[in-house]
């Protein structure tokens, strides 16, 4: 029996949307891990700044096909110059972030996740001891 891997760290180029319309390359880190597997995080970093982001992956996964999320993370689709683009909008009490990426290149991600962990079977991939073990602070 192959084992699969428990996580994925892959770095994609993101661009981020300026006041003025002009778009700043942003180096992003899309995280999966098989024992939180509803969740990515992403990782991106500006001006040498890292700032990081934890979604579901459902999201992220929604957005490729519509608009998806509310309040602090959206995602969505959009064909730019002929090339199809995910966009993430992202908002915080600090300050809001609009980032376009290649949907293929995100896609890709997703798929690579899917294969670690199935749609639907994210709940055998929990370990609920150690997570009220943690929640309880005795981890």
């Amino acid at each position: 029996m192959t084992s699969r891997p428990e996580s994925l760290v892959t770095t994609l180029e993101f661009d981020l949307a300026q006041p003025t319309g002009s778009m700043v390359p942003v180096s992003t880190t899309l995280c999966y891990d098989a024992t939180d597997p509803y969740a990515v995080r992403a990782v991106f970093v500006v001006g040498g700044c890292a700032i990081e982001w934890v979604f579901a992956r459902d999201l992220l996964a929604d957005g490729l096909r519509s608009l998806s999320g509310a309040g602090d993370v959206t995602v969505w689709s959009y064909v730019e110059g002929g090339t199809r683009h995910v966009w993430i909008g992202l908002s915080s009490p600090t300050g809001r972030a609009l980032l376009r990426g290649r949907e293929v290149a995100v896609r890709a991600f997703l798929q690579q996740t899917y294969a670690m962990v199935p749609a639907g079977e994210e709940s055998g991939c929990l370990d609920l001891d150690r997570e009220m073990q943690a929640l309880l602070g005795r981890a």
